[in-house]
């Protein structure tokens, strides 16, 4: 999982170092912004009462400004939970073992920026704006056994949000989300914008 933040930390890095500067690149109008995140997702793998409450998820979003208040995009992310599966379920108890289950997100986003109709500036050093997130994740559990837990499958994933920027540098910040989605309910991290 470090693995892969540290990849996408690096792409990033690279197409910024290599993307001249425009007069323009502050407007949200074709604009890129690219995000690495943090989402926090309640466990989505068997649960014990020794259990984590949630299951870390790495991300990474790219949107592209059509207007210069609506940006649109795409987003991914990655992580493992505990599956368990019963190889023996009977009337006295039921045998099984635990592995790790690779889980896959992905969908699409929209935001809507609300600085643009308030402000008439080209730079902003915070930004404020609204996110809606429609996709899912698929989790990749073997199918073998009497009983699986988590099922292997896809899932809906969904969710409304409201979120802050602060821009430390010219071109990237921190930021941080929170709202209401079917599963996650908060995501923190880096924004890029070029």
């Amino acid at each position: 999982m470090k693995k892969l933040l540290t990849i996408s930390l690096l792409i990033i890095s690279t197409i910024l170092i290599t993307e001249t500067v425009h007069a323009q690149e502050y407007s949200i109008k074709d604009r890129w912004n690219i995000k690495t995140n943090y989402d926090f997702y309640p466990n989505l793998g068997h649960t014990t009462p020794n259990s984590v409450e949630f299951s870390p998820v790495f991300g990474i979003e790219a949107n592209y400004g059509l207007l210069n208040f609506l940006e649109v995009g795409l987003y991914s992310g990655y992580t493992r939970v505990i599956g368990m599966i019963f190889t023996s379920v009977t009337e006295t108890g039921a045998f099984g073992f635990g592995k790790n289950v690779p889980v896959l997100f992905y969908g699409t986003t929209a935001n809507v920026h609300l600085f643009p109709f308030i402000l008439k500036r080209d730079k902003f050093r915070i930004d404020c704006y609204l996110s809606g997130k429609f996709g899912g994740f698929y989790i990749y559990a073997e199918e073998r056994g009497d009983y699986r837990e988590p099922e292997r499958g896809n899932r809906f994933d969904y969710g409304v949000y409201g979120g802050l920027a602060i821009y430390i540098g010219e071109h990237w910040g921190i930021y941080g989300e929170y709202g209401y989605g079917n599963y996650c309910k908060s995501r923190v991290g880096l924004t890029f914008k070029f």
